[in-house]
């Protein structure tokens, strides 16, 4: 169990619509985060379960503001930072750690999430709520890894990662052009670590399925489009270690 506060510093925004709007601060976002978990472990520490619950709570959450300084031009757009709002954030997040056999170690993560405006500062757009951005309900992660012996000459590791989460927006006053589906990433890595000498050698593939998925949106045109960060596509390398 724990209790802790923690805050975002204040500050000015670098554009501003009117000269006041340039010289006006906007305040320090704070939150009191409460949380409360258990860890277990049995048949000989080969089953570990850890679940956690928490709450966050946030005072003057600061969010990205777009406006136009003129009305009808979408050229005119500016992002301003503001503090537009109360939030409250729930979740659970349970973990499991598995090594049923000598070498093979499985483990798995669920997260749910509850993320969204609980009150309004006087003046904001926002809406009383409404999901915060970049807030999938739900997070799953899978991952398996099998180390054993060759020989006398060392080590062989097959590992595999997979992740996938729930839609989310990117803008809190979510446009379509903010939606992002669901998606999930795979990523495989082989792995050979020498007992004759420091070194190891390594093949991987991160996003091995090629999953088109975006990491970031900038919304323009009044929500309708948005300037898109592509996630990483497919990436396959090879990777020398030395240790010294």
């Amino acid at each position: 169990m724990g209790v802790s506060e923690g805050f975002k510093s204040g500050g000015f925004n670098g554009l501003g619509a009117t000269a006041v709007e340039a010289t006006t601060l906007f305040d320090p976002e704070k939150a009191w985060n409460y949380e409360i978990g258990a860890k277990t472990s049995i048949a000989d520490d080969r089953v570990q379960l850890n679940v956690s619950a928490f709450r966050l709570d946030f005072t003057d959450l600061q969010l990205r503001d777009r406006k136009l300084t003129i009305p009808g031009d979408e050229s005119s757009a500016i992002v301003n930072i503001i503090n537009a709002a109360k939030a409250r954030i729930k979740g659970v997040e349970a973990e499991f750690i598995v090594a049923p056999v000598e070498g093979l170690r499985l483990s798995g993560f669920l997260a749910t999430l509850d993320a969204e405006i609980v009150g309004v500062v006087p003046g904001s757009t926002t809406i009383i709520g409404t999901v915060l951005p970049r807030s999938p309900k739900t997070t799953i992660g899978l991952s398996g890894n099998y180390q054993f012996p060759v020989g006398n000459a060392g080590d062989l590791s097959l590992r595999a990662d997979y992740r996938h989460v729930t839609k989310q927006f990117y803008d809190i006053n979510e446009p379509p052009a903010s939606l992002e589906p669901g998606y999930g990433l795979l990523d495989l890595r082989l792995g050979f670590d020498s007992a004759n000498g420091p070194w190891g050698l390594s093949g991987w593939c991160k996003n091995v399925t090629d999953k088109e998925y975006r990491s970031h949106v900038q919304q323009i045109s009044a929500g309708r489009a948005g300037v898109t960060q592509v996630g990483d596509p497919r990436q396959c390398g090879v990777t020398v270690n030395v240790r010294m």
